[in-house]
């Protein structure tokens, strides 16, 4: 008997495997497909999390405590999240995965058993692109870009001042 598809499965078809986000990381950022037209807007929420509208379905991005998040798909659960920037764990679809972030390259990166995802940015953090492979690499990218632009902000904002 096969698994009932996730929630993202049509986007993450759609998608072919990649989108790309463009806005200031304070505001949010518009998602783009990668011939152009927009599907969807990531809106942070401060030190809490998230919102992400994606073709008409809302994803919400909570932080639980000190490196600890989850990421909700229309309400069904569909990454969890733990441990510091340069080394975490995240599970998308319930997959274990291994993922970092690089904070001066302003790149990201996640990887397990099915499948993986890559999200890079240009220096200023305003135009980044996503790359994904896996029935879970869409929630695993979307969060990546989350998490890498709200470190990044974070890191810049505190050593700027």
């Amino acid at each position: 008997m096969a698994a009932p598809p996730k929630p993202w499965s049509p986007l993450s078809a759609r998608l072919e495997g990649r989108f790309a986000a463009r806005g200031l990381p304070p505001l949010g950022f518009s998602l783009l497909e990668a011939e152009g037209p927009a599907f969807g807007r990531l809106r942070p929420e401060g030190g809490r999390g998230a919102r992400i509208s994606a073709a008409g379905a809302l994803v919400v991005i909570e932080r639980e405590g000190r490196g600890r998040y989850r990421m909700l798909w229309e309400g069904v659960q569909a990454l969890s999240a733990e441990g510091p920037p340069e080394g975490f764990r995240i599970a998308p679809g319930g997959e274990p995965w291994e993922a970092g972030l690089r904070l001066l390259r302003n790149f990201a990166t996640a990887r397990g058993p099915g499948g993986r995802a890559r999200v890079e940015g240009d220096l200023a953090g305003l135009r980044y692109g996503a790359r994904f492979e896996g029935e879970a690499g869409l929630p695993a990218a979307l969060f990546l870009l989350y998490r890498l632009a709200a470190a990044r902000s974070r890191a810049f904002v505190v050593g700027g001042r």
